[in-house]
């Protein structure tokens, strides 16, 4: 038997689903697909199709927010000093990641508690399926 993971199955993780899903549960999804990048074929010639990136909102509201970002980077000290830069967004973003508790946990840890089973005798970090 192929056993890579020294857990009896041939996969790490196993997810088995036993309910049928709700209808609002599937209200993030579309709320993901409208705000979020589609996609829509556009026809080059006759025997072709080219799907072409169309950008959702999210899509319009990062390159706005990046081209007004890129224009204050050159205005200020920013630009001149790039090091800095990258020292203050890699504190900030450390700063932040520890406040999140599922970021301190470990990753084998986590995505076992976000395949299992709401049940509650158990703490999965409020984390489960």
């Amino acid at each position: 038997m192929i056993n890579p993971y020294r857990v009896g199955k041939t996969v790490l993780f196993q997810v088995t689903y036993d309910r049928d899903w709700h209808l609002f549960e599937s209200v993030p999804f579309f709320f993901i697909s409208v705000f979020g990048v589609s996609f829509s074929p556009l026809p080059i010639d006759m025997m072709t199709l080219v799907k072409t990136p169309v950008m959702g909102v999210y899509g319009a509201l990062f390159s706005q927010f990046h081209m007004n970002y890129s224009r204050f980077r050159s205005r200020t000290w920013i630009g001149r000093h790039p090091v800095q830069e990258v020292l203050i967004v890699t504190l900030l973003t450390c700063a932040i990641q520890w406040l999140n508790p599922w970021t301190r946990v470990n990753l084998l840890q986590l995505l076992t508690d976000l395949y299992s089973v709401c049940a509650p005798d158990n703490n999965l970090n409020g984390m489960c399926a």
